[in-house]
């Protein structure tokens, strides 16, 4: 799509319009995101920490505190055509997160090596230039399966955890993470699975005594995977628990229990997350001897100077992997307050399923609403993009999601010409901020429109 001059054929007749306001990543600074449309009205922004994106090549880099994050997306469970990022950028807010392990990457410290040989390389998912290079665990014994790394991480009971370490296949196309806890007797392993990292798929989640919460690979390029495990551990009370945290070198069939000598595995970026039910990894945080914090990404208000008559407010978002942190994450046009507002919103319905609910407000009160959690066949879910146009009249409301119409409304009072002043990355009073991926979002005007007319972009705009 051509944000500026949307240019649609409808009854044999061209049809062109422009967006009134345009917010595309691309232009940003310290402190700043610009917006493409007006370009004088842009979101302040803050975070006070380092941070990680994966660029352009496909490489994890650092920004600075307070430089927002233009990130290319990367494939869940799959890689594309050539096993490379997005080609285009989208722009990245995260909550806090700490990493709880230490030496992130340092195995030789910090880790302790079973029947393995820890050696440094000149490569990692963050390319050449960086100062702390993958390790490639081979086997140092000959016909046994006991070959790994472990560290020792501390978490709470009846709280999600997430356990992360990137992979690549060496010598080995399986690699393992295991939550091995002492006190549990027998094999000790609370929790084990595999990775195929040839194939880019879990191999096996029942190698522990419970099943994971949940399971994934991200592809990072160049045969790089970022495996992950989640687990709950329920207990009668709340109180830490313990496990180590263990990365093999796995087994496939035709190995039985036994690893040939020199069996090989790289990895790099272990990551132990428990904030708010970790259900997903959070962007890369890199530990030495401390563990480490990555504050909350912030954008504050852009002010909008359009009419509020009637228009469509577009957005091309991703709700963050973590969803299931819980709570309401939302954009919205509105007043300043959460009086008078159009909000886009993503919730938790359960842990495989993602809630969107689209409301417009007037005056406090609800004039429009619309739950995917009434649908009978909800297909939303998270890791998806979504393409969601509201349209909003006197009389008249409709709303789009992935090119398909799930609601209509003929009882829509009109608004005040300038009601709306704010584009907001929350709901317009400074709660349930927006934590997620995004793309774009844009305002049209529509009072120059046919009703049909709005019908036509409101497909185009969400396919």
């Amino acid at each position: 799509m051509v944000f500026n001059s949307s240019l649609i054929l409808f009854n044999n007749k061209s049809i062109m319009i422009n967006p009134v306001y345009a917010f595309i990543p691309g232009g940003y600074k310290a402190d700043e995101l610009y917006n493409a449309i007006p370009y004088d009205k842009n979101f302040e922004f803050a975070r006070a920490s380092i941070a990680r994106r994966v660029n352009k090549d496909s490489l994890i880099e650092v920004v600075g505190n307070s430089i927002p994050r233009l990130t290319y997306q990367i494939p869940y469970g799959k890689r594309d055509v050539k096993g490379n990022a997005d080609n285009t950028p989208s722009y990245l807010m995260e909550p806090a997160s700490t990493n709880l392990v230490t030496y992130s990457s340092d195995y030789n410290v910090g880790w302790s090596g079973t029947n393995v040989n820890m050696d440094k390389t000149k490569f990692s998912p963050a390319g050449q230039a960086t100062m702390s290079p993958a390790t490639l665990l081979s086997t140092a014994g000959n016909g046994t399966q006991n070959q790994w790394v472990q560290q020792q991480a501390q978490v709470f009971t009846n709280q999600v955890s997430c356990w992360s370490v990137f992979m690549k296949a060496g010598k080995s196309g399986l690699g393992a993470i295991y939550l091995y806890d002492t006190t549990l007797g027998g094999a000790g392993i609370e929790v084990g699975v595999s990775f195929d990292l040839i194939n880019g798929s879990v191999a096996d989640e029942t190698l522990g005594v419970n099943p994971p919460r949940n399971t994934g690979m991200y592809y990072y390029g160049n045969g790089w995977y970022r495996c992950f495990i989640t687990y709950n551990k329920e207990d009668q009370s709340s109180k830490t628990w313990n496990p180590y945290f263990r990365i093999l070198i796995s087994i496939n069939s035709t190995q039985g229990n036994q690893l040939p000598l020199n069996t090989s595995l790289y990895i790099w970026g272990a990551m132990v997350e428990s904030e708010k039910n970790s259900n997903f990894p959070t962007s890369y945080i890199a530990t030495q001897q401390q563990q480490v914090t990555r504050t909350k990404d912030e954008a504050f208000n852009s002010t909008l100077d359009i009419a509020s008559q009637q228009g469509i407010f577009y957005a091309y978002i991703k709700p963050l992997n973590a969803w299931s942190f819980g709570g309401q994450r939302q954009i919205s046009i509105n007043d300043g307050t959460n009086d008078n507002v159009v909000t886009i919103n993503f919730s938790t319905i359960n842990n495989t399923t993602l809630g969107i609910q689209v409301s417009i407000k007037q005056n406090g009160s609800s004039i429009f609403f619309y739950n995917s959690a009434d649908e009978v066949d909800n297909d939303f879910y998270a890791d998806k993009w979504y393409k969601i146009a509201i349209f909003w009249s006197k009389d008249d409301g409709e709303l789009y999601i992935n090119g398909k119409s799930v609601r209509v409304d003929t009882q829509m009072p009109e608004f005040q010409a300038t009601t709306f002043t704010e584009i907001s990355f929350e709901n317009g009073s400074g709660f349930n901020d927006f934590e997620g991926y995004c793309k774009e979002l844009l305002i049209y005007d529509t009072r120059s429109l046919s009703r049909s007319e709005v019908t036509k972009y409101l497909q185009i705009l969400t396919q």
